[in-house]
C-alpha cells in the first residue's frame, strides 16, 4: 500500500519465513532471512542474512554510505573519462582526424587501472562516517540524521555533475 499510494518512497521488506516471500518481492529492496522456518525468503530476497544481528550493521553502515559511495563514484568516473578524453580531442584536429592517439597504449591501461582503482579504494576504506559496533547503540535516537544527505539527494545533483564534468 505505501509503494503504491507514494511512488517517490523506496520501501524496504524484511522477512524470515515463506510468508514473507511476496513481501520482499514486492519491495523495493529485499532482505530475507535464514530462520526456522526455511530458506524461501534469503532466496527471494536482494540481500540474505543469516541472523538479525547483522541487520543493524546492513542497514545503518552499508546503507547509510552506499549512496554517498555511489554517488562520488560516479562524478569521479565523468571527471576522469572528460579529463583523459579531451586531450584526444583536441588532438584529433592537429593530426587531421587520422585516428591516431596521443598516448601510448600502456599509458591509455595505466591511467584507467590506477586512476579508477586506487581513489575509489582509497575512498571506500577512509569514509566510515559511523562504525556499527561502537558508535550503533549511541545512534539509535539520530537515525533520520544519518539518511540526510541521501534522503534529500544533496551529491548527486545537477549542478554537482556539472561542476564535476566541467
Amino acid at each position: 500500500m505505501i509503494k503504491n499510494d507514494d511512488t517517490s518512497l523506496i520501501t524496504l521488506a524484511i522477512g524470515d519465513g515463506a510468508n514473507d516471500v511476496s513481501m520482499i518481492r514486492e519491495a523495493h529492496v529485499g532482505i530475507g532471512l535464514f530462520g526456522n522456518e526455511g530458506e524461501r525468503a534469503a532466496q527471494s530476497a536482494d540481500m540474505a542474512l543469516s541472523e538479525f544481528r547483522f541487520l543493524w550493521r546492513l542497514l545503518f553502515w552499508h546503507g547509510a554510505t552506499a549512496y554517498m559511495r555511489n554517488s562520488e563514484l560516479i562524478l569521479y568516473f565523468f571527471y576522469k573519462n572528460v579529463l583523459f578524453t579531451l586531450p584526444h580531442v583536441m588532438y584529433t584536429y592537429a593530426n587531421l582526424f587520422s585516428g591516431q592517439t596521443i598516448f601510448d597504449e600502456w599509458f591509455i591501461s595505466f591511467y584507467n587501472t590506477f586512476f579508477t582503482a586506487c581513489p575509489n579504494n582509497f575512498r571506500a576504506c577512509a569514509d566510515l562516517i559511523i562504525h556499527p559496533d561502537l558508535d550503533g547503540p549511541a545512534l539509535k535516537d539520530k537515525m533520520p540524521l544519518i539518511y540526510y544527505v541521501g534522503r534529500y539527494n544533496t551529491i548527486f545533483t545537477g549542478k554537482n555533475f556539472l561542476w564535476w564534468a566541467g
